[in-house]
């Protein structure tokens, strides 16, 4: 899924104003109506029509404190070796 250009969501907005209903939107834009209507509800809540793409995605499981902990392991046990 990507996300809908930012010309295409400033004409969504306009039509908006121009009266036009969420689904005559939505067949003239070739967008979903649910597409359509958070185009405009996002553009409500954040004042931008910029998309938050880079919230998007798996989040990363190896927080910092867990990153630490091999360090600090190895620290507490200096005389272990890793098997070659």
């Amino acid at each position: 899924m990507h996300a809908i250009m930012i010309p295409i969501r400033k004409r969504i907005l306009e039509f908006y104003e121009q009266g036009q209903s969420t689904r005559e939107i939505g067949q003239f834009s070739g967008f979903c109506v649910a597409a359509v209507r958070r185009v405009r509800q996002q553009f409500r809540e954040r004042g931008t029509l910029e998309s938050q793409t880079h919230l998007c995605g798996r989040k990363a499981l190896l927080t910092e404190m867990r990153s630490q902990l091999p360090h600090q392991l190895l620290s507490e046990q200096p005389t272990l070796r890793w098997p070659s």
